[in-house]
C-alpha cells in the first residue's frame, strides 16, 4: 500500500516536502529523523499536501490547510526620493517580508517602504499559514 506524507520541520511548521512511500509512517519517520532531528512527517491526503501546514497545539502536531494572504498595498508606485512611502497592510502578526534580498520581520501587521533607488522591487510573503504572495514595487 503506498501512503502520501508531509516531511516538516518541527522548529517552524513549515512543510519541506512532501511524498508518497510504501514505509510505514513510524520507519518514514526514523529515515526522515536520521537525515534531519528536527524533521517528522505526517500522513496527509495528496490532494491537499501542496496547501498544508502543521501546527502545534497543546504539544500535539495538527495539520491545517493555507489560506490566502489579505494584505495588500495602498499603493504600487512610489517617488524614490527617501521620504514618499507606502504601506502594506493587515499582514500576519509576526510575519517576515523578504524585500530583494533583504529581510524584515514585521510585528505590528504593517509595513512602510520607501527607497531613493528607482527601480522595481520583489516583496514576497510565505507564512506557514498562509499561501505565498509576491508583489512587484515600481519606485519611479
Amino acid at each position: 500500500m503506498i501512503n502520501f506524507y508531509l516531511t516538516f520541520d518541527t522548529e517552524t511548521g513549515q512543510v519541506i516536502s512532501y511524498q508518497s512511500s510504501i514505509e510505514t509512517e513510524e520507519k518514514l519517520r526514523d529515515m526522515v529523523q536520521e537525515y534531519n532531528p528536527t524533521w517528522d512527517v505526517s500522513p496527509v491526503e495528496e490532494a491537499e499536501a501542496l496547501t498544508a501546514y502543521m501546527i502545534q497545539v497543546e504539544g500535539v502536531w495538527e495539520k491545517r490547510q493555507k489560506t490566502s494572504l489579505t494584505a495588500t498595498w495602498d499603493a504600487e508606485t512610489l517617488t524614490a526620493n527617501g521620504t514618499a512611502e507606502i504601506v502594506l497592510s493587515t499582514l500576519p502578526i509576526p510575519c517576515t517580508v523578504h524585500i530583494d534580498n533583504e529581510i524584515l520581520v514585521v510585528e505590528d501587521g504593517s509595513l512602510e517602504f520607501s527607497t531613493k533607488d528607482i527601480g522595481f522591487y520583489k516583496v514576497t510573503v510565505n507564512e506557514p499559514a498562509y499561501l505565498p504572495k509576491e508583489w512587484t514595487i515600481n519606485a519611479v
